[in-house]
């Protein structure tokens, strides 16, 4: 008689039909040799911007390949196309549109409000966002071209009301980046070893606090923040960012 593992969540099913890591496989049949190699090609190219496998089986990794070879040596174009890569494949996954017809505004609300401020990279020139919403712009102006859609006026809409925030958000992330990482941009910062002096300086304090903070204030060098979940505020001390 066979032995049932129950899973621990309560739901009295085995543990192997509830809670366990399940994997997917997807089979991909070639009709000839030719359409083997061109799949090949789209792997070599999709590696290129860091796309995840089960994003060559979707209906937008045309476009994203024909946007990569239009511009292959582009350093904005392969950052935009590995961070909306990432939003198509991690962040919404399952829940992704079956294609560019049936993109909602909030699409392109969601990825550029909530997924892109989270992505953005901390750099010495400070014009990753500027070259984000360029590369944007062109993108979505192609949708338009190749399928008739009207993506680019909507996210041309977006981007003029948003994009002095997401330059000051910019701003500020370096600035406090560079408030805890003084050498980030140097050739030979080591950031595991300053992420572990990091750590090691935070738990010498007898309280901490992990929350999702708000920046709700400046006052000189100090920038208040602000907790979402239990609206308190707390100072922070930032020279450089005063500075700056």
């Amino acid at each position: 008689m066979k032995k049932f593992v129950y899973c621990e969540c309560g739901s009295g099913k085995p543990k192997d039909d509830c809670c366990a890591p399940q994997i997917r496989v997807r089979m991909k049949h070639f009709s000839d040799v030719n359409e083997r190699k061109e799949f090949m090609k789209k792997i070599q190219i999709g590696s290129q911007f860091d796309l995840r496998y089960r994003g060559l089986f979707e209906f937008y990794i045309d476009d994203l390949i024909a946007n990569k070879q239009k511009r292959p040596t582009s350093h904005s174009r392969n950052e935009f196309l590995t961070i909306l890569g990432k939003y198509l494949t991690d962040y919404l996954e399952d829940d992704c549109p079956s294609s560019w017809n049936n993109c909602e505004p909030t699409f392109w609300e969601e990825f550029l409000f909530s997924f892109y401020p989270f992505r953005i990279k901390i750099t010495p020139k400070e014009k990753e966002v500027e070259q984000f919403l360029v590369e944007l712009k062109k993108f979505t102006y192609e949708l338009d071209k190749k399928y008739g859609c009207s993506f680019k006026p909507l996210v041309d809409k977006m981007i003029d009301e948003s994009s002095g925030e997401l330059i000051k958000c910019e701003h500020l992330l370096n600035r406090l980046f560079l408030d805890q990482y003084p050498r980030i941009h140097h050739k030979d910062w080591n950031p595991q070893l300053e992420i572990k002096k990091h750590h090691q300086k935070i738990d010498k304090f007898p309280e901490k606090i992990e929350s999702v903070f708000e920046v709700t204030n400046l006052n000189g060098p100090i920038i208040v923040a602000t907790t979402l979940d239990t609206n308190l505020s707390y100072f922070r001390y930032c020279k450089k960012f005063y500075e700056n």
